[in-house]
């Protein structure tokens, strides 16, 4: 069974200023930048069938267009625990619709969802415990993204692929986000 998350991919712009502030850290493996998005839903190992309902049904949801800003660099989950470097992105009006719909349509269908509230951010690395000494460096790397919009006009259906080399995604379903 394909595992697969709904996501936001990111515009060009903002995934070449992240690109440029990739440097060969040790212990931080960086995000790809075709890999980069923003993730909606988490949908887990799902079968082909079930993923292709989900796609029917957010293909009759219109949901609004993605207008938000780069807020700031966070480590999660924690300074102490260092796993992962995000770009936070604004929660806008547009974006809590979005994901209240896309919640909504995919609920219907029986997938468990997280009962988490919606934090947008950007995944850009993904870091092992021994970086700590590096986190200054690394957001001081990606302060030209800060302020950046984020603009979306797509949600993507992904399926990941886990390689020797690191997670892949491949876009099964696209759907056209509509003004608000």
């Amino acid at each position: 069974m394909p595992r697969a998350f709904l996501g936001l991919p990111v515009n060009p712009d903002l995934a070449e200023l992240v690109h440029q502030a990739q440097r060969e850290i040790p212990g931080v493996r960086w995000i790809s930048p075709p890999n980069l998005h923003v993730t909606v839903i988490f949908l887990g190992s799902q079968t082909t069938e079930l993923l292709a309902a989900i796609a029917r049904s957010l293909h009759d949801v219109p949901c609004p267009r993605v207008e938000t800003t780069v807020t700031g660099v966070s480590v999660l989950p924690s300074e102490r625990r260092p796993r992962v470097l995000a770009l936070d992105l604004e929660l806008t009006r547009a974006t809590t619709h979005l994901v209240d719909r896309t919640r909504a349509a995919v609920g219907q269908h029986g997938v468990e969802m997280t009962t988490r509230p919606f934090r947008p951010h950007l995944t850009v690395a993904r870091l092992k415990p021994s970086t700590r000494t590096h986190l200054t460096t690394l957001r001081d790397l990606l302060q030209d993204t800060l302020a950046q919009p984020f603009k979306c006009e797509q949600l993507n259906l992904y399926e990941s692929m886990t390689r020797s080399t690191g997670a892949e995604y491949h876009v099964l379903h696209a759907f056209q986000l509509v003004d608000a």
